[in-house]
């Protein structure tokens, strides 16, 4: 049997002290699907999932919830609840928080969307159990875009500096009247930088880059906006 990717990466954050914990610390437990028959226990997380502002829902999305459990003798990762969108996008997730789980445990939202087809600001949601609770039901809205991509390009990289920089963010809302912003700063000095940066289709994305050059930083302003599965060269120069 296939072991699931996220397993795959737990293990190994969690193995680092030492290949015998990484062999034996982590556990994968049998899923947990039977527990959504919980009357008057449930945990519900339920909502919707929506693109192009929040207007158009996304059908046929499947959502997962999976559980992260942390002792002193290891870890272990359990399937909780599965769903899919309906026509109108939304879903519902049901399951009962095992005693094992109501304390120690990590909840994660997870989802087969294509990132080469939908952006959001977070792939993941991680939920402690502290702010859980039996019999409570949880309203999770969530909002995707069309996949675009910038390639990014420093025209002139060999001319920086040691001690000079150069910051790129870029800031973009998903829905218009979030009062948070999707926000990813990237450091060309550090090595942040990627080639390839995915950014959301058909919303306004505001760049600001700062350059700090021979001791005096300076800033500058652009505003970009891709359609969807473009890929638009952007060059930078220092």
């Amino acid at each position: 049997m296939k072991t699931p990717r996220l397993f795959l990466q737990l293990c190994v954050l969690l193995g680092i002290g030492g290949i015998a914990f990484l062999l034996t610390g982590c556990r994968e437990y049998p899923n947990d699907y039977i527990s959504k028959y919980c009357p008057g226990s449930c945990t519900v997380i339920k909502g919707r999932v929506s693109t192009n502002n929040g207007s158009v829902p996304v059908a046929g999305a499947t959502l997962r919830v999976q559980v992260d459990t942390y002792t002193e003798y290891g870890s272990g990762i359990r399937n909780k609840a599965i769903a899919t969108t309906d026509a109108n996008g939304n879903y519902e997730l049901r399951f009962l928080m095992r005693d094992d789980e109501l304390q120690i445990g990590v909840y994660h939202i997870l989802t087969d969307l294509d990132p080469n087809q939908y952006i959001s600001c977070q792939p993941l949601d991680f939920i402690p159990a502290s702010s859980l609770a039996r019999d409570t039901v949880i309203i999770n809205n969530y909002t995707v875009a069309p996949s675009a991509s910038i390639n990014l390009q420093l025209v002139n990289e060999e001319l920086m500096q040691p001690d000079e920089r150069l910051y790129a963010t870029f800031k973009y809302k998903l829905v218009p009247a979030d009062t948070d912003s999707c926000t990813f700063v990237l450091d060309v000095r550090q090595a942040y930088l990627q080639n390839i940066l995915a950014l959301p289709a058909n919303s306004p994305i505001a760049v600001r880059l700062e350059k700090t050059k021979a001791g005096v930083t300076t800033t500058e302003k652009d505003v970009l906006a891709l359609q969807p599965g473009e890929e638009r060269l952007y060059e930078i120069t220092f």
